[in-house]
């Protein structure tokens, strides 16, 4: 029998509970230690032979290799001391033990582990108010599974899960950027990850939106107190509420290519406060607290009562003077005026330009004329009725060149109907256009910009084919992004709010029975080691990595050529210091 660190015997189940992880963990350390010292020995022999970069990813395959060596025995320690577990064995017969693998981003990690099944008569034991309890097993296989792998459900890792969530969060968060097969090269290159593995990961994680985050941390944290302080809880809000004069709102739409070979409408809208005075340069104008959102398949009264509902929820909406609306002028974004009180319209002048430039330059002084009377600042009095005038001359214009020859009758005829479609536009737009000069507080949308950076960059500029669930969550997962959302952590919130509510189902299942008995259940397996058995292993298997690093950083150290010839160089003496000092650079 071994002794313990303060010198005394160590009893039967201290040695149970210690042995193997004290032995493991140095040996471990020690091919680890002996690996990097090979690196740096190669690096002093030869420092030109091997770059920055080569002793970079030397380092990294031997940390990584560490790292899954040791969650490799966390793991399998933690198996072990479930099968030697006084509570398991009540409960739980070991029928086997299976090999798993799992991907993370240290590797692929292969582990064993325990198979139980539940027994038909569990043995009873004392319940937290000291009665014993007998179950059937009808009802207590409710609660804990026939077959199951208890360190998997320790763990939380699915039955047939081969793919670490880290993994499949990093393959989302580049697939957002760039495509599924640079995504997967690019977060394990050589683990063969394919692109049907970053489509399943995109389609396990769904529909993303940084309120709907906002709103499962809300809904966990209530879950949590089990408390619900709704008048209190609507206090706090308004108190969070912003209070401005003016708000923008700008939208714009992409169109993006189906595998079926249509196009699907991806419509954008973002909602901020004007120009940041701090932040923009002339050359680049930045926004103040914009925000994101995104929507395909919507209606426009479902679009415009989300808007709507954001700015309730974000904003004192009493002290707002006035919300724009800047666009195309597109049915669905001057929708936006039914719905949203006290807004007014904005022609985006960068589709306004568009389309006059449509005219050609066959009569290049129209153009001109067109463009002054419709500028923010014209040269001379502007109304309808002389934009009307000028497109009434204009097509009379073209009629007498086609009649004296100056324009084939095919032309004119295309001539006058690009003019009539500018006329058109500019007519059905004409508040939008006018309030340039008469609102001083009305700035010059940049739809075109943001839907660029935000959408098209991914959905649309490359000859891509998306399905429409796929079109979905990638550009929800793109909106999401620039709202600064966190992904790992709306996974995180959404999973521990799928579990309260698993377990507040379970109890309402099987709380007639167990009534008089608090959670948690007197059945329910949860593993425990003692404290005074977690210390003294830690404290005994860190004594003994000590030894071993000092007498492997010394040995290692010995080797190398230029301690051995003696010759007094600088490098000699920090190595010298390094040897007898028992520590590595």
């Amino acid at each position: 029998m071994t002794k313990n660190n303060s010198g005394n015997k160590k009893t039967k189940k201290e040695e149970i509970n210690t042995l193997s992880f004290e032995n493991i963990i140095p040996q471990i350390i020690e091919e680890f230690l002996k690996n990097i010292m090979d690196v740096y020995k190669k690096l002093l022999i030869s420092p030109y032979n091997m770059n920055f970069t080569d002793m970079s990813l030397m380092v990294k395959q031997h940390t990584d290799l560490l790292g899954r060596e040791v969650i490799k025995m966390f793991m399998e320690e933690l198996d072990l001391l479930m099968r030697k577990d006084k509570k398991r064995k009540k409960l739980y017969t070991i029928e086997r033990q299976d090999k798993k693998s799992i991907m993370t981003l240290l590797g692929i990690i292969e582990y064993k582990r325990t198979y139980y099944r539940l027994k038909k008569n569990p043995k009873r034991f004392k319940s937290q108010d000291d009665t014993l309890i007998s179950t059937p097993l009808s009802t207590l296989s409710i609660y804990l599974p026939t077959y199951t792998y208890l360190l998997d459900d320790i763990l939380d890792i699915r039955r047939h899960e081969r793919i670490d969530e880290n993994v499949k969060l990093k393959l989302i968060e580049n697939a957002i950027d760039m495509s599924y097969e640079r995504s997967a090269k690019t977060t394990l290159p050589h683990e063969g990850i394919t692109r049907q593995t970053v489509l399943n990961a995109l389609r396990e994680i769904g529909e993303v939106d940084i309120s709907l985050s906002k709103k499962l941390e809300e809904r966990l944290k209530a879950k949590t107190e089990k408390i619900k302080e709704k008048n209190k809880n609507k206090n706090n809000k308004d108190k969070d509420k912003k209070s401005i004069k003016f708000l923008y709102i700008e939208a714009d739409e992409d169109h993006v290519s189906l595998q079926s070979g249509k196009k699907e409408m991806a419509k954008l809208v973002y909602i901020h406060e004007g120009r940041d005075e701090k932040e923009s340069i002339p050359d680049r104008i930045k926004l103040k607290n914009v925000h994101y959102r995104t929507y395909i398949d919507e209606s426009t009264d479902d679009i415009w009562e989300d808007v709507l509902d954001y700015i309730y929820e974000n904003y004192e909406y009493k002290n707002i003077e006035k919300i724009y609306i800047a666009g195309d002028g597109a049915r669905w974004i001057r929708a936006g005026l039914e719905w949203i009180p006290k807004s007014r319209f904005v022609l985006d002048r960068y589709h306004l330009n568009k389309y006059i430039t449509k005219i050609g330059t066959r009569y290049p002084k129209f153009k001109e004329k067109l463009m002054n009377l419709v500028s923010p600042y014209p040269s001379e009095s502007t109304n309808i009725s002389s934009i009307t005038n000028l497109f009434k001359t204009f097509l009379k214009k073209i009629t007498e060149d086609e009649k004296i020859g100056n324009i084939d009758k095919i032309s004119a005829k295309n001539q006058k109907r690009i003019v009539k479609s500018v006329q058109k536009y500019i007519t059905n737009n004409w508040d939008g256009i006018k309030i340039y000069k008469e609102d001083l507080h009305v700035m010059g949308p940049s739809a075109e910009g943001h839907i660029g950076h935000v959408l098209s960059d991914r959905l649309s500029r490359r000859p891509l084919g998306w399905s429409k669930k796929g079109l979905k969550i990638m550009a929800k997962l793109r909106v999401f992004k620039k709202n600064n959302g966190n992904l790992g952590e709306f996974i995180r919130l959404r999973k521990e709010l799928n579990k309260k509510i698993k377990e507040e189902k379970l109890k309402e299942l099987i709380g007639t029975y167990f009534h008089s008995h608090p959670y948690p259940y007197p059945y329910s397996y949860t593993f425990t080691i003692s404290k005074k058995d977690i210390d003294n292993t830690i404290k005994s298997t860190l004594n003994k990595t000590k030894r071993l690093y000092n007498n492997s950083s010394y040995e290692k150290i010995s080797n190398i050529p230029i301690l051995i010839r003696g010759k007094k160089e600088p490098i000699y003496d920090i190595l010298k210091s390094i040897k007898y000092g028992g520590s590595v650079i």
